[in-house]
């Protein structure tokens, strides 16, 4: 009867007794002739406001979401934040019952909840309950939801993709696409070249070899000046003369574009390809931390995406947290979980957090999204009052703060990761080599001449 209004009638008199939501009695009276209703307030009473009254809050410490230690709120997590600022603002008086790290599980054979959050509040021993709590619509036929208090993305967790030699870099300055056409325009001017200088050679006209004549295309891309082979005395080869003129323009935008992009690409940071699918853990052949009677293993085990299915192939357990992070550090083993989990997690080990380069990538793929919030008896009087104030502090952009925290985003860092690297002997090994082999070659033909 706690949470739900009713009002004491007097027979005989137009008085009466009203009592609100939060059991406060308030004296009112019916005036006929304004068929109207007023009641005795003072200024700082108000009715069906939860102002100055005791919660129960059932909770469990699930960090960086929430964490209740020695009678205070960690505020550094997201719920704890949230909730801190509740209390607050209303003036509240809290009393926090801990559910003993278990969230609720119905029992499929009675149908029954026997322990955990969910049975707490929804049987009446607590007002509130807080955790990290999914939304489920088993849950829901016992207990309410607010409004979304954080959200249960669980993603792909692996070895952040480290630093590789930039020895490729030079071959990033054009796409896959441009490089093929490069390469195909090439071959074909050098065919057409060689056409004409054979055909103008027939017709007895002095014309260079056809070595020359095949490699004169790369030559203009190189800036060398374009060759008078198609003047002979007054007479000009109008094909070939053609033929070079629209080629030296080609290698003139070529040459201007390669090198407008050479430097910023050359000293670009290359990194290893990053995990973000379940079909790049099935091809790169690494194994998923999980066991048969995990969560995830059964959401995967269902899943629609037969590369989900195909990763449990090649599963793994693990025990313990440092167990976790070496064999995730190894690079040949994937684990699950959400990103703010993984960054407290790094945040407060002390190995772990003096790392200057990031330890894990999350990929971008997710296995499960849930929302979590908080729960409430069903039509709880507290419902409205928690909706209000968690819309109101997401407006504030409490959940952005706690997030930055837990990444530690700087400008230092973001200038850090875009600053190019110092030009090394490996940005430049493509050219060394290409100058190598011609170097060979040039030497095996001069001897093969001699």
């Amino acid at each position: 009867m706690s949470d739900y209004r009713y009002v004491q009638l007097t027979m005989g008199s137009r008085k009466f007794e009203y009592r609100d939501l939060f059991g406060q009695i308030y004296e009112g009276a019916w005036i006929p002739f304004r068929e109207t209703v007023v009641f005795k307030l003072d200024s700082e009473n108000k009715m069906d406001q939860c102002l100055n009254h005791n919660i129960r809050i059932a909770y469990n410490n699930y960090e960086p979401m929430l964490k209740y230690n020695d009678n205070k709120l960690d505020l550094a997590t997201y719920e704890g934040y949230f909730l801190h600022a509740f209390i607050e603002r209303y003036e509240l008086m809290t009393e926090f019952i801990f559910a003993n790290d278990s969230w609720g599980v119905k029992n499929t054979s009675t149908g029954t909840w026997p322990f955990g959050v969910v049975s707490l509040v929804g049987f009446g021993h607590a007002d509130l309950g807080t955790g990290f709590i999914s939304y489920s619509s088993e849950r829901l036929e016992l207990i309410s939801y607010t409004h979304p208090v954080g959200l249960d993305d669980v993603r792909w967790i692996t070895k952040f993709p480290g630093k590789k030699s930039p020895m490729n870099n030079i071959i990033k300055v054009f796409d896959r696409y441009t490089w093929i056409g490069i390469i195909v325009s090439t071959v074909t001017a050098s065919i057409v070249l060689l056409g004409v200088v054979n055909i103008l050679r027939n017709l007895g006209f002095k014309q260079p070899d056809n070595i020359s004549a095949a490699l004169i295309p790369l030559s203009l891309m190189n800036a060398e000046p374009m060759p008078d082979w198609f003047l002979v005395s007054t007479t000009r080869v109008y094909s070939g003369s053609i033929l070079m003129l629209v080629w030296g323009l080609c290698s003139a935008v070529l040459t201007y574009a390669f090198s407008g992009n050479l430097r910023a690409m050359v000293l670009t940071p290359a990194f290893e390809t990053p995990i973000d699918t379940a079909q790049q853990i099935v091809e790169n052949n690494l194994m998923a931390q999980m066991g048969p009677t995990d969560l995830v293993y059964s959401i995967l085990n269902s899943s629609s995406n037969p590369w989900q299915v195909a990763v449990l192939d090649n599963t793994i357990p693990w025990t313990d947290w440092s167990e976790r992070i070496e064999m995730t550090q190894s690079g040949v083993v994937v684990t699950y979980g959400t990103e703010d989990y993984f960054l407290n997690s790094v945040k407060k080990d002390p190995t772990l957090s003096k790392m200057k380069s990031p330890v894990f990538y999350v990929s971008k793929e997710a296995i499960r999204v849930y929302y979590a919030g908080w729960i409430l008896q069903k039509n709880s009087k507290w419902q409205n009052f928690l909706d209000n104030h968690i819309l109101i502090c997401n407006q504030a952009g409490f959940s952005v703060k706690i997030k930055n925290y837990l990444r530690e985003v700087t400008d230092e860092d973001n200038n850090s990761q875009s600053q190019g690297e110092k030009m090394r002997v490996e940005h430049v090994a493509v050219a060394f080599i290409i100058l190598g082999i011609g170097l060979i070659c040039s030497t095996l033909g001069m001897d093969f001449l001699d």
